[in-house]
């Protein structure tokens, strides 16, 4: 109990820095809990490495929801994938290339 109080105080404020923080957290809790769920046989030990078709879903699902619904994702987000997916495509010197490809000056 002194946990969700403790994490309600400390973290309970939207901030973009809170935001990173329980976002780290609950990919962190969801690898915990799948674990558990393999100890406890409630999911089955994969046969095979499942890690490369995890990485495959999780970009196809964030360059999905970037094209077709970017207001969903976290500004951060949204600025990186717009750098390296748009912004990046045009480059007019090496400045562009090895410094920062834009106009708009951070």
């Amino acid at each position: 109990m002194s946990a969700f109080i403790g994490g309600y105080v400390v973290f309970g404020k939207r901030t973009s820095v809170n935001e990173q923080i329980n976002m780290y957290l609950l990919s962190r809790i969801l690898f915990g809990l799948t674990r558990l769920g393999m100890e406890k046989g409630y999911i089955k030990d994969p046969k095979i490495d499942t890690f490369p078709v995890f990485g495959a879903v999780v970009w196809a699902i964030v360059l999905w929801l970037f094209e077709y619904h970017p207001h969903t994702l976290q500004n951060s987000l949204r600025n990186s994938m717009t750098y390296l997916y748009h912004d990046s495509n045009n480059w007019t010197s090496i400045w562009d290339f090895l410094v920062w490809n834009t106009d708009k000056l951070w």
